[in-house]
């Protein structure tokens, strides 16, 4: 493991569909709740949600309407890039980008990777999806 500052990594994964490795990788950064990333103190964390809603709000933006395992709920801002970049490619058909981001993903093992903005009152946001397919 290679070290700059508090980043390393922790091993190579490789680029074919092989959730394995993925799915070990996720658990064994997995957080219990949004609350706990937040009082680590860390910038970025995964949960398993339970999610709720897909949507945009009033100004345009893709939302998440979740629960954490601590049965918290929560209403972020997806940056998630590949939501952004489907909601870009459908500007006047939401119902395909709702389709895969809440439809769809209900029917996969879905985690959230969390992040943070800086400050005394920082902004949480759902930065990433990871959706491997649901163990048998």
């Amino acid at each position: 493991v290679k070290y700059i500052g508090k980043i390393g990594s922790v091993g190579k994964v490789g680029n074919k569909v092989d959730w394995k490795p993925r799915r070990s990788l996720i658990l064994n950064f997995l957080d219990k709740s949004v609350r706990d990333i937040l009082s680590s103190g860390r910038s970025l964390g995964i949960v398993k949600p339970e999610i709720l809603d897909f949507y945009k709000d009033a100004n345009g933006r893709c939302r998440y309407k979740f629960k954490d395992a601590d049965r918290s709920q929560y209403d972020f801002v997806c940056r998630e890039w590949e939501a952004t970049a489907l909601d870009k490619r459908y500007p006047n058909n939401f119902l395909k980008v709702r389709q895969k981001f809440l439809d769809w993903m209900q029917k996969r093992d879905t985690y959230f990777v969390i992040g943070t903005t800086t400050g005394a009152d920082p902004t949480k946001m759902v930065v990433a999806v990871l959706y491997p397919p649901k163990l048998p």
